[in-house]
């Protein structure tokens, strides 16, 4: 097991174009994120992790979900009729995404219609489950933010041998 640095200073490397690291552990993956006042970071050793957190405001969600959502997300989220579960939904799928794409390295520039998140997540069926995706098997899963906000992370399937 490698060790970070006694004297506590950890460097943080951030690119526009690629994920962020700690100087000099490359093996650890790292992700963080803010919405407002809420902030939110992950440290995942030899391995993968993307988060996002993002504030639940009320808002018209219909062109956002045009954008982001592959037809049948938007689908699912548009036949929520009750204002919060709407909500939710649609916020589990904006961190859902945006928290894959951090893990793939690439954040939204990577196209968030190119991710797919299962039905059972959004409508909050289950909190936690695997995701196939190109970069290998994700775990998928919303933390606990509270009433305010809806957090998603994702990172590495860690393989037992």
């Amino acid at each position: 097991m490698r060790r970070l640095p006694d004297d506590g200073v950890i460097e943080l490397e951030s690119f526009d174009d690629a994920r962020p690291g700690l100087k000099g552990h490359p093996e650890m993956g790292i992700s963080w994120s803010r919405s407002g006042p809420l902030a939110c970071a992950a440290l995942f050793p030899n391995g993968m992790v993307g988060i996002d957190i993002e504030q639940i405001a009320d808002r018209d969600t219909a062109a956002i979900l045009g954008m982001v959502a592959l037809p049948q997300e938007a689908e699912l989220i548009n036949a929520i009729d009750e204002n919060v579960a709407h909500l939710w939904a649609f916020y589990r799928l904006w961190t859902a995404k945006e928290a894959i794409l951090k893990c793939r390295g690439e954040g939204l520039r990577g196209g968030a219609k190119s991710v797919e998140i299962p039905a059972e997540y959004l409508i909050g069926d289950a909190d936690n489950l695997v995701v196939h995706e190109r970069v290998g098997d994700l775990c998928l899963m919303r933390l606990d933010a509270g009433l305010e906000a809806c957090c998603s992370i994702a990172f590495s399937v860690q393989k037992q041998i």
